[in-house]
C-alpha cells in the first residue's frame, strides 16, 4: 500500500502467491517511474520483511478476501480459465471439495493466520527483476550491490 498510496511511486503494485506441488513463489509486481526504482524496491522488501514481524491490518485482509471472492467467477468464466483451475486443483491434490469450500476457506483467513504462516514459512533470498530501457534505468539502480544486465539475446 505504501508504494502506491503513501509514496506515490507506483502506477500499480500487487502481489501474488503461486503454488506448486513442493514449493511456492511469491511475486510482487509494480510499475514505477525510473527515478524511484531503487526506492520502490527497498520499500517492497521492507513490506515483505514487515509481514514476518507484525500482523497485517484486518482491513487489508478483508479487502483481499473481498477481491478473491468477487474475482472467483472471472477465474472460471472461459473454457481455458476453467481448464487451468481444474488442472491446478488436480496437480496440487486439493480435492474435489476445493470448489465447494472456496468461500469458506477464504473466510477463515485472518490477520493472525497470515502472520503465523509468514513466520512459519519465511521468504528466502529475493530475486529482483527489473524490466525496462537499460539506458534510462541503469543510473537509478547503482545502489544495488550486484546488477546483472540481460537483453533479448541473453
Amino acid at each position: 500500500m505504501n508504494l502506491r498510496e503513501s509514496k506515490g511511486y507506483a502506477y500499480y503494485a500487487f502481489s501474488e502467491l503461486d503454488f506448486f506441488k513442493n514449493c511456492s513463489v511469491f511475486f510482487v509486481k509494480a510499475k514505477v517511474r525510473p527515478e524511484v526504482t531503487y526506492s520502490s524496491i527497498k520499500e517492497i522488501l521492507q513490506e515483505i520483511d514487515k509481514i514476518t514481524k507484525e500482523e497485517i491490518p484486518s482491513s487489508e485482509i478483508e479487502q483481499a478476501k473481498s477481491y478473491l471472492i468477487g474475482n472467483f467467477p472471472l477465474q472460471i468464466q472461459t473454457l481455458d480459465k476453467l481448464t487451468s483451475r481444474v488442472s491446478e486443483i488436480k496437480a496440487l491434490d486439493l480435492g474435489e471439495e476445493h470448489w465447494s469450500k472456496y468461500y469458506e476457506n477464504i473466510m477463515l483467513v485472518s490477520s493472525e493466520r497470515v502472520f503465523e504462516t509468514a513466520r512459519k514459512y519465511p521468504l528466502l533470498t529475493p530475486v529482483v527483476v527489473i524490466v525496462g530501457d537499460k539506458n534510462i534505468i541503469i543510473d537509478h539502480i547503482q545502489e544495488f550491490e550486484e546488477v546483472f544486465v540481460y537483453d533479448n539475446k541473453g
